[in-house]
């Protein structure tokens, strides 16, 4: 019998009271997972996507869901990493931004979705990082901020964005 242990990082509560949650699963390896469950927490459904992890979800206004995390490529590489499902769980796109990983996803005013989370220059060097995309997943933009992390952003009420996470300096 095969052993599989789910983390979960992030919950929604869908439109008809039931639950959305994104993390990983892990078995052999690491998989950004989902999982639906009703409003009495009995699963629906439960689907793996990339090597990786979902570590926030929101839900989109076609009743789909947008997920950011982490999609692992190759040794010890991290990608920066969206995805869109529709409403039961299939993949509608996917897109990898940089190195480093996306640890916090809303959506805008316009329909797009703004991204926090960090990304790496070299192996042992992050920057705090924002990334802007359309409702497709398209980049606008991207910002880097002093070397740390971006845990988690939101989306201010003049449409501006704060961020929260982890900064580190040299005395």
């Amino acid at each position: 019998k095969k052993s599989l242990s789910i983390y979960i990082e992030s919950i929604q509560i869908t439109n008809d009271g039931g639950f959305i949650l994104a993390g990983q699963s892990s078995s052999a390896d690491y998989f950004a997972i989902l999982q639906r469950t009703d409003r009495n927490g009995n699963l629906l459904w439960q689907k793996e996507y990339a090597k990786g992890s979902a570590n926030s979800i929101q839900i989109s206004s076609d009743g789909g869901f947008i997920v950011a995390g982490t999609m692992e490529k190759g040794y010890r590489k991290e990608h920066f990493y969206l995805f869109k499902t529709d409403r039961n769980g299939n993949l509608l796109w996917e897109k990898i931004y940089a190195n480093g990983e996306a640890r916090s996803v809303q959506i805008t005013n316009d329909g797009g979705f703004i991204v926090a989370g960090d990304t790496d220059e070299t192996l042992s060097y992050s920057f705090a990082s924002l990334i802007k995309t359309d409702r497709n997943g398209n980049l606008l933009w991207q910002k880097k901020y002093n070397s740390g992390i971006a845990n988690t952003v939101k989306i201010t009420n003049d449409g501006g964005f704060i961020l929260a996470g982890q900064s580190s300096s040299a005395d």
